[in-house]
């Protein structure tokens, strides 16, 4: 809920624990999303058991209130909270995207070359 997701912000606090944090939660996404699990077990027994990461992840609040069910939320939840500091810093919250990405798009290159087209392959 809207209080689980504050006290998990306030506890972050930092871009750099956020970034840290969401990184581990993009790993965890990553194994969900090839292995599968129960949507009803605790982020922290899967953290734990199966990934062995309980001692770098950052948010000891997300291990205890979240629930493998709710990783895309917490993703999402940390996601917006880096845009929001990155902004509030003055500073460019897709810099880690390819410069591709931040480019305007076009349908054609000076060379008659397919822009979208590139950027499906």
């Amino acid at each position: 809920g809207d209080r689980e997701q504050k006290d998990i912000i306030n506890e972050l606090r930092t871009t750099q624990n956020l970034r840290h944090c969401l990184d581990d939660v993009e790993i965890i996404i990553g194994f969900l999303s090839s292995g599968g699990a129960d949507a009803n077990i605790e982020l922290r027994t899967y953290v734990k058991r199966a990934l062995k990461m309980e001692d770098r992840f950052r948010s000891k609040k997300a291990l205890e209130y979240c629930h493998l069910g709710h990783i895309l939320s917490l993703w999402e939840t940390l996601s917006v909270q880096m845009s929001k500091n990155l902004t509030l810093a003055q500073q460019e919250p897709f810099d880690s995207l390819h410069e591709i990405f931040l480019q305007p798009l076009q349908t054609k290159d000076e060379g008659g070359e397919d822009q979208i087209g590139e950027l499906n392959r």
